[in-house]
């Protein structure tokens, strides 16, 4: 048995299992498919100016993404807040030492230890991170023009500074408190 030119062999088989493949002659196109891709650098000034626009937009980008998130890093490495409180009547001076660190001044005043704390009263980590998601969401939303106005925003708004001068008793516990310093209230 012979077989046409128009059926080949499926899968080493012939006959009733072979599968027309003709299919009628490609005809060439009758023009060419327009296709212009044209950059203009065959003019030297022309390659010039495509390389400065490049470039600029380059810089543009770089500083950007330098300058996003300085106000969001500002925001949440401001100081914590000191629990206040501690400067109660009683409170042993372990636990201020411990809250406020060491005193920058220590004296023995009639027969009593008096010292001076002065810290800068920041922010609870609350504050701080709803300060740092908020500059981030203004960073994004104004594709880091925000950073003009957030980052001296933050620089402004680090805390108070404060200080304190406490007088322990014998037993190393508050006999009184005197505020010396609150920065930024009136």
């Amino acid at each position: 048995m012979t077989v046409p030119a128009d059926f080949r062999t499926v899968a080493g088989h012939q006959g009733s299992h072979s599968v027309p493949i003709s299919h009628p002659p490609l005809e060439p196109l009758s023009a060419p498919i327009p296709l212009k891709i044209q950059f203009p650098i065959s003019n030297p000034k022309m390659k010039f100016n495509l390389l400065t626009r490049f470039c600029s937009v380059a810089v543009l980008f770089a500083a950007l993404s330098l300058l996003s998130g300085c106000a969001v890093v500002m925001a949440a490495k401001q100081p914590s807040k000191k629990n206040l409180d501690l400067f109660a009547v009683g409170t042993p001076r372990s636990l201020v030492v411990a809250e406020f660190g060491s005193p920058i001044d220590s004296i023995v005043k009639d027969g009593s230890r008096v010292e001076i704390y002065k810290w800068t009263q920041g922010y609870s980590g609350g504050v701080k991170a709803g300060r740092a998601i908020l500059h981030g969401a203004a960073d994004l939303f104004t594709l880091g023009l925000w950073e003009i106005a957030g980052t001296p925003i933050e620089g402004m708004a680090n805390g108070r500074e404060m200080a304190v001068e406490v007088q322990y008793d014998s037993n190393a516990k508050i006999k009184e408190t005197k505020l010396l310093k609150e920065e930024g209230k009136k």
